[in-house]
């Protein structure tokens, strides 16, 4: 984990140097990381986030005022970082299967990075006392994908508000059957075994799944400027 080899770099430097506000708040941040990586809101104590990263009690609260300021900061750096890695386009001259297999694998690729699995322990652990967590990485990661998705199905489908399953339903559950695919062994414990082709395959199974029944609806077509527009809002 880079935040580590951050916390690795400063305990050669010792507590004494001197540092710019900035280095601080870094080395803050990535020592409440660090601990975070291990427990829950509970277990977090600003004083063995002081000690981690090698710094006074006094530079720790003059960059964060509280426990839960310095919580927050944590994740939303990480939900920060994430939605620079997300893909919001699906290339649109593909088949659909192809369009999927392309979309489920950037999926696959951000809900197992470990910055995105943080996260995810972070709302099992302490979604009860940090609904904003929950509704945060809801919003910016989940949902997000999910548009997207969306978006894509409604290009290759005539059938949208009207149909059993509407577009926002069926992207619903291909990007949850792809979460549970790539965070199910952090989650619920497990070694991950799967190669990167047994990945590529059921990737490819799903993507498959969907756009099967995605082109039993129907050729693709224009959905028009007023449907367009309603889920795209």
């Amino acid at each position: 984990m880079q935040t580590s080899h951050l916390l690795g770099q400063n305990q050669k430097r010792g507590s004494g140097t001197s540092r710019l506000p900035a280095q601080s708040r870094a080395l803050i941040l990535a020592a409440a990381r660090d601990m975070l990586s291990e427990g829950s809101f509970e277990t977090f104590s600003m004083g063995e986030v002081a000690a981690r990263a090698f710094v006074t009690r006094r530079t720790l609260y003059n960059q964060f005022l509280s426990k839960d300021d310095l919580y927050r900061a944590s994740r939303e750096t990480l939900l920060h970082e994430l939605a620079e890695v997300y893909v919001d386009d699906i290339p649109p001259k593909t088949s659909t299967c192809d369009g999927l297999r392309y979309f489920a694998q950037a999926c696959f690729d951000l809900f197992s990075d470990e910055r995105s699995i943080e996260l995810v322990l972070s709302t099992v652990r302490d979604g009860e006392t940090q609904p904003w967590l929950v509704q945060s990485y809801q919003r910016i990661v989940r949902d997000r994908l999910i548009r997207t998705c969306e978006l894509f199905v409604l290009q290759r489908t005539r059938r949208v508000a009207t149909m059993r399953e509407n577009p926002r339903h069926i992207a619903e559950q291909f990007v949850a059957v792809i979460e549970a695919m790539a965070i199910g062994p952090d989650i619920f414990g497990g070694a991950r075994l799967l190669r990167p082709s047994d990945v590529a395959e059921r990737l490819n199974v799903v993507a498959n799944a969907y756009g099967a029944m995605l082109e039993a609806k129907g050729p693709a077509a224009d959905p028009g400027p007023d449907n367009a527009r309603q889920y795209a809002a």
